[in-house]
């Protein structure tokens, strides 16, 4: 589709969801004002059994609009973005000069493919109203959860892991790091969540211990917040002590 693609802006809705019917104008509006590389939308997400509406993709920057990749990747670090890939308009000849393409084969990987493009992104504009419906239904991933699923997120922190290892730049390397810790408790509490399996559980924290993951001077370093060091010690544990603390943790 990126290859093939003959405008000048490419637009990711996925199938299963609406857009408002000024979401692209707007977007566009932004981006050529400002001369975006990428422009993100605010969705509202929509339960078709119940009808209820919430944020749950809600954009937490407050400025209209940021240019410098640190700056960028700050922002994609701290969650001030949505990591999701659709909702979001992006130039067509930034995605081709930097090859960011999906990765053939890798299942739900708007995470992977939010970090690889944060890389590289020099300005994003943020658009604070609703111009996207995301749906969520009985058949949505974010309910039907497998060991596919399980088995992709160690892929993903296996691409994350190289790009951090691939990263000479101190800086970049602890916001790498720190996201990368992040990235594996929160994949941990939606596998529990999803199959509340302890042998796929274990299997997941047993792939993750092969990542990087801080070391013990960066504990007393300064360089990384408490809640940063907490969530990485509790995800370098001998396998049947993390799940222990685990459960307990999620159950109380």
């Amino acid at each position: 589709g990126i290859d093939t693609a003959e405008g000048k802006y490419l637009f990711f809705l996925d199938s299963d969801d609406t857009i408002t019917p000024d979401c692209i104008e707007l977007m566009v509006q932004l981006a050529e004002d400002e001369e975006l590389e990428m422009v993100v939308g605010n969705a509202e997400t929509i339960s078709l059994e119940t009808g209820k509406t919430s944020e749950t993709f809600k954009i937490r920057a407050t400025k209209k609009f940021i240019k410098g990749n640190d700056d960028v990747f700050q922002y994609f670090i701290k969650g001030l973005y949505p990591t999701t890939s659709w909702n979001k308009l992006i130039r067509i000849d930034f995605l081709k000069s930097n090859q960011l393409y999906f990765t053939p084969g890798l299942f739900s990987q708007d995470e992977l493919q939010s970090f690889q493009t944060a890389l590289h992104l020099n300005s994003v504009g943020f658009l604070h109203q609703s111009t996207y419906h995301y749906y969520l239904h009985k058949n949505s991933v974010i309910h039907n959860r497998t060991k596919r699923n399980f088995d992709n997120w160690f892929t993903i922190g296996q691409y994350v892991d190289k790009a951090l290892k691939a990263e000479d730049n101190p800086v970049r390397r602890r916001q790498i790091l720190r996201y990368l810790t992040n990235y594996k408790s929160s994949t941990l509490q939606m596998n529990w969540k999803a199959q509340k399996n302890e042998a796929l559980w274990k299997e997941s924290y047993r792939n993750y211990l092969t990542l990087s993951s801080l070391r013990w001077k960066d504990y007393f370093s300064g360089a990384f917040d408490k809640e940063t060091l907490k969530k990485d010690f509790l995800n370098s544990l001998p396998v049947g002590l993390g799940f222990r603390i685990f459960k307990w943790r999620y159950e109380r």
